[in-house]
């Protein structure tokens, strides 16, 4: 495997692990690349796998707790929008009155009642 690839393995390696599980699968990686001689290598690996996390990342914020049938929909749903590997970190904000905004580095889906009357406001004013 090229070494610019093994930060996104890593990211896509340790998703959905419990946190021993994820120092375990780095302590290994640690160890391989110590083996070979190429402990040099980890931190460009590291740096690569914070820049795809940060790429990755979705703030779902939610006008309140949902039950989790729902969350694996919306989740569902807004992977076709970000991405598969779409990690999503989930807020609850009572300001939003219903529904959610979904955030990323280069998406912003605001499906709230909260955006959708900022937006008649603004156009109400035009």
């Amino acid at each position: 495997m090229k070494i610019d690839k093994l930060g996104r393995a890593l990211f896509l390696a340790v998703q959905g692990k419990n946190e021993q599980e994820k120092q375990r699968m780095v302590k290994n990686l640690v160890e391989i690349l110590a083996k070979r001689k190429r402990t040099f290598f980890l931190l460009r690996v590291l740096k690569d796998f914070k820049k795809y996390s940060r790429e990755s990342e979705v703030v779902l914020t939610l006008s309140r707790e949902m039950d989790k049938e729902f969350m694996e929909s919306v989740k569902n749903e807004l992977k076709k929008v970000f991405n598969d590997n779409s990690v999503f970190k989930v807020e609850v904000d009572r300001n939003i009155v219903s529904g959610f905004t979904a955030k990323s580095n280069n998406y912003l889906v605001d499906a709230s009642i909260k955006g959708l009357f900022g937006k008649l406001k603004r156009t109400s004013a035009n």
